[in-house]
């Protein structure tokens, strides 16, 4: 359980993940090489080459500005690194670098499938994803802990506090609740549920899934006590 509560390491690689995508941003600088965000990892034609050499000339002074705008983001992403809940980061309203038209506009008859304009959008579904992983890893610390209580009582806990402090020496918090809580606990339900509250921050009573949501949607995040 310990292994999963001990959020040092996943704390740690994802910050030095975001240092090591400002570290190529830099590598790409330095090169003043526009073909990776032209062509990805296709390789180029003999005309495109030829063509790169104009593209690379006059596009240099905007690959300068998208860059310094890639190694901003990661920075506030490594910086999210260090709060304790999404909702915070959610309402700290983070001063997004803005994109450059311009490139969107040179880049987009070349390669359609260049996702530019999406770059807050990404970073924002990346420090969700983070927080998500951290909900996750604390609920499957709680659920062996529940399946321990169980195993010692002949029955799970009523609430989530008889865990402590024989099986748990605290409870986890929800990363995704605006106040200090724990997760949600629903021993009587059928199925028994264990869940946060997730990004919308409310207690939608263990719903998975909306009806105006799309086939991904999810309004809380479900973590399964007994197998399926």
């Amino acid at each position: 359980m310990q292994d999963f509560l001990d959020e040092t390491k996943i704390r740690r690689n994802f910050k030095n993940a975001q240092f090591g995508s400002r570290a190529q941003d830099l590598v790409s600088l330095e090169k003043g090489n526009l073909s990776g965000w032209v062509f990805g990892a296709r390789k180029p034609s003999i005309a495109s080459k030829y063509f790169l050499r104009v593209y690379n000339f006059l596009g240099y002074p905007i690959l300068i500005v998208e860059t310094s705008r890639s190694i901003r983001t990661n920075t506030i992403l490594s910086e999210i690194a260090a709060e304790e809940s999404w909702q915070i980061v959610s309402t700290q309203q983070l001063t997004w670098p803005k994109e450059s038209s311009f490139l969107k506009m040179i880049a987009s008859p070349i390669n359609d499938s260049v996702a530019w304009g999406t770059l807050e959008s990404r970073t924002e579904s990346m420090g969700g994803y983070y927080f998500r992983d951290l909900a996750e890893r604390r609920m499957a610390a709680l659920v062996i802990a529940i399946r321990l209580y169980a195993i010692d009582h002949g029955m799970r806990p009523s609430e989530l506090e008889a865990l402590v402090p024989d099986y748990l020496a605290e409870l986890p918090l929800d990363p995704f609740s605006s106040k200090p809580s724990t997760f949600q606990y629903r021993p009587h339900s059928s199925p028994p549920l264990l869940y946060s509250i997730f990004a919308n921050g409310t207690d939608d009573g263990g719903v998975r899934r909306g009806p105006n949501d799309g086939p991904n949607g999810q309004l809380d995040l479900l973590f399964h006590i007994e197998p399926e």
